[in-house]
Parts: structure tokens; C-alpha cells; sequence
């Protein structure tokens, strides 16, 4: 690949990882022998971060009537090293009847609610997106979870779940 794209070069002769890239010459895919994405961004570890990116998803619609929490969706990271974390979430919760409760919560390793969204819609037919993001100092292995219930034993409806693990600091 050699070519122009985009730049936004911060020193004289100093790319930073992440950093859209204009008027520097891109030889083999490289620009200062760093990996460069089709859309100019470099790509290695961001001002000496070591990425570190975990996703877990489940698109299908889950139902239920339990008056207790039934787990959707669960992250078990793989060891993580020390740093802050963003944790993002992302659902769609309903349910089958206007007078009752859907209520989801995003917890950390079972003890830590992340999030807690509770609805009771006007019209049992609509679909309601929920998400959001933490940031929480994290090591080692844990667990993000996504748990519904309905609270009256109507049934309560949730899908196109998805977690998101990203390193932000060290």
C-alpha cells in the first residue's frame, strides 16, 4: 500500500498510536515502520499502552417469567494486567404486559452493579436500547454480567446483548 492520508502529527517526525495520519508517505503499509489501518490510523499500543480488548455477545431474544435474576450474557475475561478498565454495555429489554416491570442489571464479578435499568413501557410491543460504561481498576480474571427478571411474573424480553472490556490506562 503506498500512498497520502489524513495528519494530525503532534512533534516534527513523531506519530502517536492512534492518531489519524495527512501528508505522510505510506510505504508497505507502514508509516515510520509502524502498521497503519486503511483509514490512516496507526495502530500499535496507544502512547505505550498495551491493548488489551475483550467482546462478548449474544443477539438472540431470551425471555423469561422468573421473579429472579436469570443471566443473559456473560465476559469471563482471560487474566488481565493491572490498569483501568472502560466496561460498555449495550441491550434491548421489553416485555409482554403494560402493568408489569422488566428490570436488567450489568454487574461485575456478581457483587458490583454496574447499571440497573428497570422499565415499564406503555405499549408491549416496543423494544427499549439500554447502555452505558464504567470505568473501573481491575487485574486478573472476572466476570461482567448482564442478569433480567420480570418483577410481577409477567414475561420480561431482552436481546441484542453486549459487553465490552477496553484498557485505558495502566
Amino acid at each position: 500500500m503506498a500512498g497520502i492520508v489524513k495528519s494530525d502529527v503532534f512533534q516534527e517526525n513523531t506519530l502517536n498510536a492512534g492518531v489519524l495520519v495527512e501528508d505522510v508517505p505510506i510505504k508497505d503499509g507502514l508509516v515510520d515502520g509502524r502498521d497503519v489501518a486503511a483509514d490512516g490510523v496507526v495502530l500499535d499500543s496507544l502512547a505505550g499502552l498495551s491493548l488489551e480488548y475483550q467482546y462478548s455477545e449474544s443477539e438472540a431474544e431470551s425471555t423469561t417469567t422468573s421473579t429472579s435474576y436469570v443471566e443473559k450474557l456473560k465476559l469471563t475475561t482471560t487474566s488481565l494486567p493491572a490498569g483501568e478498565y472502560l466496561i460498555g454495555w449495550f441491550f434491548e429489554m421489553g416485555q409482554t404486559s403494560v402493568s408489569d416491570t422488566c428490570d436488567v442489571k450489568v454487574e461485575l464479578d456478581d457483587t458490583t452493579i454496574l447499571a440497573n435499568s428497570l422499565i415499564e413501557p406503555k405499549d408491549a410491543t416496543n423494544w427499549y436500547g439500554q447502555s452505558g460504561f464504567k470505568k473501573e481498576t481491575l487485574s486478573g480474571i472476572h466476570d461482567v454480567d448482564i442478569d433480567f427478571r420480570q418483577i410481577n411474573g409477567s414475561t420480561a424480553q431482552i436481546r441484542r446483548a453486549r459487553i465490552e472490556l477496553i484498557k485505558v490506562a495502566d
